[in-house]
């Protein structure tokens, strides 16, 4: 998402594939509640920031956050 992003803002032509054909398919399927090993600070992807309610978040609030910086930078994957 963050390289589609960084094209998009350039003007260079990209395909964005997600296997789900949503932004951050693959953690739709994990189990919500699972915490990310990874703190927030380092997940975060450039051009918008990840609001963490703490250091760490679950899958859920990940995937909810990669569909929002998918919308900001108007990425449609297929």
């Amino acid at each position: 998402l963050a390289t589609s992003a960084c094209l998009s803002q350039k003007g260079v032509p990209f395909q964005l594939v997600d296997r789900e054909g949503l932004a951050g398919g693959a953690y739709r399927r994990l189990y919500p509640a699972i915490e990310l090993a990874s703190p927030a600070r380092w997940i975060s992807l450039p051009g918008l920031a990840l609001k963490a309610p703490g250091e760490y978040v679950t899958v859920a609030q990940y995937s909810n956050y990669l569909q929002t910086y998918a919308q900001h930078f108007g990425l449609s994957p297929e």
